[in-house]
């Protein structure tokens, strides 16, 4: 039959070269270029990076976020790095070539059908979930010539996806730990982790970064990694979603057994485990970015992951027969672990209709052939030249462009987002910054991506530098902006404590009427045993604190690792108009009375899997954390009266 035909050596060549240009060419639509007109929390920090890239920022403890000095290729925002980034992907498909190997004319239909359904992937994502099977199968060939450079090839791939996007660096890392305990097996020598180690000063010298600051890179990244996973815990979804994610991954793990089982003698046991290990590696980081991200879009994405993965398996070594037993398995398989993805993101048929027809059509492709200047800006102070050479952070998502427009030159604190900098250090380092005054203006703007007590973040920054006043509030693209300006004469609040101690959990502490005077607060928590290990396989959901002001009752969530600093407690702010009003005494004095706190109760939770409050909350929430945590109080004076603003 047809199908059961071998190609030749040089067909399957030229159908290789085919195949990894078709997935190219499939991919280069949708990677997003140039988003005129929109300027989103997604799309801020796609034009940060890239502006980063142009204006030559230093990454490691000037510069810190999820993504490293290549971040801009990820999301390339103008079109010498669309160019690169396309490049980029070329590599990472080179790297993967042993996905594309195939001996008859029906694999290759097979693989033809995988290039299509990873269409909906990032290119360094599908990198990432067969980085580990590519580098093991590698270390198991004698290490020729050939071998042995295609290997530092993928290692340096691997090296070069660090800087990229720096969450993929403990499974590459991993990866080539495994693939060097095979090659050490089979060949008894080992080099793939030293050259890895190897290549990463390298290419971080290559991205114009400073030598002495790659050890901060990695330092404050981990930091920020870590601080990302457990601030996702504030997104609440349905349980169901940690059972497909679970199923799933387990699922596809064990047909991975089964088929390690099927190998015999062929593989030894320490292979096999080896094998089962790099395996486990990409479902595992598949499925936490299911679990921990939580919202449709990217539990699907790691669902996706997992269809991909179950397509790899269904394409490898297909048996001689068109239809048997195992290929009916197999294709049960993968429709049962595609079909939940396409199942949560399923949207309206016009409008998928619409984004299929952008992709085949390649309309993307034609931002690469207009210029997009910075959108001037519309407000009320003058217009792009008013701030021109003027520097100036941001405070707020979605407002690059009116930052640009206005003419001032961005100049960010180390961790440009706040809710990103989950750690004490990480707010520390900010916090020094924003003190020192280095930048002549502050766009800020009060806001949360979720229900948090909304001062825990900038709030560790603002009022307590006194290095900054407010100037004007006007209406920027995504809401009121507050622009501060630099005061010369400002001095440093200091805080004064008042009263150190060790609560528990639900202790009600009551706080006196200081008139004139500002609270802060501190506090310290700690998991139980309990909490860690389930912060392993899911998310363990952060306290809340429920306070009382004249005004009325209210309940917030806590991000643990961000009140290890002072915080603002009291008075109670919720809009950025509020903010602004500190530094007016007349304002201050009337629109505060109601904003004073006058008690508040940490209370542990367990909303694993939604945002109703439900009766075993609290006592299932004792379990995930200890039950004291240590509470400071400090005062502060209000910032100085009579500002106009």
């Amino acid at each position: 039959m047809f199908f059961e035909k071998e190609w030749t050596e040089k067909q399957r060549k030229l159908l290789f070269c085919g195949l990894l240009l078709l997935v190219f060419l499939w991919h280069l639509p949708v990677m997003l270029i140039f988003h005129p007109g929109e300027d989103s929390l997604d799309n801020t920090w796609m034009k940060i990076l890239s502006y980063a890239s142009e204006n030559s920022f230093f990454f490691g403890k000037e510069f810190i976020f999820t993504y490293g000095p290549l971040g801009y290729l990820f999301r390339p925002m103008n079109k010498v790095d669309y160019l690169l980034s396309a490049l980029l992907n070329l590599v990472f498909l080179l790297t993967l070539a042993d996905l594309f190997r195939f001996r008859t004319k029906k694999e290759f239909c097979f693989r033809l059908l995988f290039a299509v359904l990873t269409l909906p992937l990032a290119l360094p994502d599908l990198f990432l979930l067969f980085f580990p099977f590519t580098m093991l199968n590698l270390a198991g060939k004698a290490p020729e010539r050939k071998t042995v450079l295609f290997s530092l090839f993928c290692t340096a791939a691997g090296a070069l996806s660090v800087f990229t996007k720096f969450t993929f660096f403990p499974a590459v890392l991993v990866s080539l730990l495994l693939a060097d305990a095979r090659m050490l097996l089979r060949h008894k020598r080992c080099f793939l982790t030293g050259a890895f180690l190897l290549f990463l000063p390298v290419l971080w010298l290559l991205a114009g970064q400073k030598a002495w600051e790659i050890g901060n890179f990695f330092l404050y990244s981990f930091a920020i990694m870590d601080g990302f996973n457990k601030s996702m815990a504030f997104f609440p979804a349905p349980i169901k979603w940690f059972y497909y994610s679970l199923t799933v991954a387990l699922l596809l793990f064990g047909v991975v057994l089964w088929r390690l089982y099927q190998k015999g003698k062929a593989l030894s046991l320490w292979e096999k485990l080896l094998f089962a290990a790099g395996a486990a590696l990409p479902l595992f980081t598949a499925y936490k970015y299911a679990v921990v991200r939580m919202d449709a879009g990217h539990l699907g994405g790691g669902l996706l992951s997992m269809a991909v993965f179950s397509a790899f398996l269904f394409c490898r070594n297909m048996p001689e027969k068109v239809i048997d037993g195992e290929l009916l398995l197999r294709a049960g398989l993968f429709v049962l672990a595609a079909g939940i993805p396409v199942h949560i993101m399923t949207r309206p048929l016009p409008a998928l209709r619409g984004e299929i027809l952008d992709k085949v059509l390649l309309r993307p492709v034609c931002s690469l052939f207009r210029e997009l200047p910075p959108p001037p800006f519309t407000g009320e102070n003058g217009g792009k030249n008013a701030f021109r050479g003027k520097s100036c952070d941001l405070f707020a998502y979605g407002e690059f462009d009116t930052l640009r427009g206005m003419g001032f030159t961005y100049m960010p604190r180390p961790v440009m987002q706040s809710y990103s900098a989950y750690t004490e250090s990480l707010m520390k380092l900010n916090q020094d910054y924003t003190a020192s005054g280095k930048t002549d203006f502050l766009l800020f703007r009060l806001e949360n991506l979720d229900r948090r007590f909304p001062m825990t973040s900038d709030f560790a920054v603002l009022p307590l530098c006194g290095k900054y006043v407010p100037e004007k509030i006007f209406q920027g693209d995504s809401g009121e902006v507050l622009l501060m300006k630099r005061d010369p004469a400002g001095k440093e609040k200091k805080l004064k404590k008042i009263l150190e101690k060790s609560c528990s959990m639900g202790e009600e502490i009551r706080l006196d009427d200081r008139p004139g005077r500002m609270l802060y607060a501190s506090m310290t928590f700690r998991y139980s045993l309990f909490g860690r290990l389930v912060s392993l396989l899911w998310r363990v959901p952060p306290p809340v604190i429920r306070f009382s002001t004249p005004e009325g009752e209210y309940v917030k969530d806590l991000v643990p690792g961000m009140t290890g600093r002072p915080f603002l407690l009291s008075p109670y702010l919720a809009k950025t108009e509020e903010f602004s009003d500190l530094w007016d005494g007349k304002k201050r004095d009337k629109s505060f009375a109601g904003k004073k706190m006058t008690s508040f109760r940490i209370l542990p939770t367990a909303r694993l899997c939604s945002s109703r409050p439900c009766s075993l909350d609290e006592p299932a929430g004792r379990l995930l954390y200890g039950n004291d945590c240590t509470l400071v109080l400090y005062e502060a004076e209000f910032p100085e009266k009579g500002r106009e603003q």
